[in-house]
């Protein structure tokens, strides 16, 4: 077996803290399910699952506000 099969194609993918809130918000709408979601954006659903989980335990994946520290979600995601 050669070396070069072991290689991935691709590295690992990085996301934008903005793409991040904005699937987390997409996601806790309800509108579509996680799974669809991320398959829609060509990601894996377990990294989208991550992120809501984040989210709902420590509050990551919110944009705060610069003044006064206010988590804000793009769209109308809930504050958990």
């Amino acid at each position: 077996m050669s070396t070069d099969s072991l290689k991935s194609g691709r590295g690992r993918r990085t996301y934008t803290a903005q793409f991040k809130v904005d699937m987390v918000a997409q996601c806790l709408q309800g509108d579509v399910s996680l799974a669809a979601l991320a398959v829609d954006h060509g990601m894996n659903p377990n990294v989208l699952h991550r992120w809501v989980m984040e989210h709902e335990r420590y509050g990551k994946h919110s944009l705060q506000d610069g003044d006064d520290g206010v988590p804000l979600c793009h769209t109308s995601c809930p504050l958990i």
